[in-house]
């Protein structure tokens, strides 16, 4: 106590430091990490408008999407926490970094029985990705299978565009007009407009994902460019995703060029809307706008509670059916399938797409 007196400024000082020190605490974890809020809080006026629907049976017997090296599974890690603790005996408080439990453990293992139960009683080449948006916990079943994108290639496309025009490089109500060149078939409603129609870039992305629009899709490659599509995969660290083509380019599978993904990519993008990292906050609820008006659901969603919100994308070639996306509502979830292989069907694909919805469902409502 005497020598506390004796420098009183000096005493002030160190008050001022400590409590500095602990004020910074609460606030950097808060201005870093945002509070735990996430891109379901905020609604976004300039989407609310629905997408017009339009018929979703792709042409199967084309591929719609270059190749990239074996992935691992991506980081579900949690983040280090703030804490605070008394000191024993001093009366003063210090503070202790910790890290948060991994998640909720029984959920995870419940998941990945079940997961792995119904993959192998498919007969196909079956790939699973699962995160519990709220608690971190994470479930897999060879999610990091390369396979054949189809039409989830989309999503890296839509993510590419909607980062450059976060940086200035694209207006969503810029109004393009559709070239004869852009006309392809397969699935989407902007090749019935024809060349000469004008349509907002907006409705080009938003058609690209709620309808699969093949046109929509080249268009969007064709103004981002196919090697900043990729640079961006590599950027995200997707390390099974890439774009060999364009959609419908059938010379280009004949030259060994296509389009590949796996579960665990798509998961980390999908899990990028919800954060709201998927480009920005902003950007994170357009690309859910569009994920919700999702035309296709034959897959995961028939598995789902009736009147349950899945924002989804969905792909599928003669080879290969998918379906991805979050599960809203008050345990919120991603869910990635893929199916392929030598034993693949349409039908049995469609199926097993949807145990898989049912079963991770009722895990994370009971677990």
């Amino acid at each position: 106590m005497a020598n506390r007196s004796a420098h009183p400024k000096k005493s002030n000082q160190h008050r001022f430091v400590r409590t500095l020190c602990l004020v910074c605490a609460v606030a950097v974890p808060c201005a870093l990490f945002g509070c735990g809020q996430h891109v379901f809080e905020e609604p976004i006026a300039e989407d609310s408008t629905g997408v017009e629907s339009a018929a979703v049976s792709e042409d199967l017997s084309v591929s719609e999407d270059s190749t990239s090296e074996q992935g691992t599974p991506w980081n579900t890690g949690s983040k280090p926490e703030e804490k605070t603790a008394s000191t024993a005996g001093s009366g003063k408080k210090t503070v202790k970094s910790t890290k948060k439990p991994a998640g909720n453990a029984a959920l995870a293992k419940k998941w990945k029985a079940d997961f792995k139960r119904l993959a192998e009683s498919s007969g196909m080449d079956v790939s699973v990705s699962a995160v519990d948006l709220k608690s971190g916990a994470a479930a897999t079943y060879h999610s990091d299978r390369k396979m054949l994108s189809a039409s989830m290639i989309k999503l890296l496309i839509a993510e590419t565009f909607l980062r450059q025009v976060s940086e200035g490089k694209h207006s969503l109500d810029d109004v393009y007009v559709l070239r004869y060149d852009d006309m392809v078939g397969g699935t989407g409603s902007l090749q019935g407009l024809g060349a000469g129609a004008e349509v907002t870039k907006r409705e080009i992305l938003r058609k690209m994902i709620a309808e699969s629009d093949n046109v929509a899709a080249n268009v969007l490659i064709d103004l981002c460019g196919m090697d900043r599509v990729n640079r961006e995969a590599a950027r995200l660290r997707l390390k099974n995703t890439a774009l060999g083509r364009y959609m419908m380019d059938l010379d280009a599978v004949e030259q060994g060029r296509d389009n590949y993904t796996c579960a665990d990519d798509l998961a980390k993008l999908l899990k990028m809307v919800y954060d709201g990292t998927f480009v920005n906050q902003k950007m994170s609820r357009i690309m859910l706008r569009c994920l919700e008006a999702q035309a296709d659901d034959q897959c995961i969603s028939v598995g789902l509670p009736e009147g349950t919100v899945f924002a989804h994308k969905t792909g599928a070639l003669g080879t290969v059916r998918h379906d991805g996306g979050i599960v809203e509502g008050d345990k919120p979830f991603v869910i990635v399938v893929l199916c392929g292989g030598e034993g693949f069907s349409p039908n049995g694909a469609q199926e097993i797409m949807r145990q898989i919805g049912a079963v991770a469902y009722q895990d994370i409502q009971t677990t």
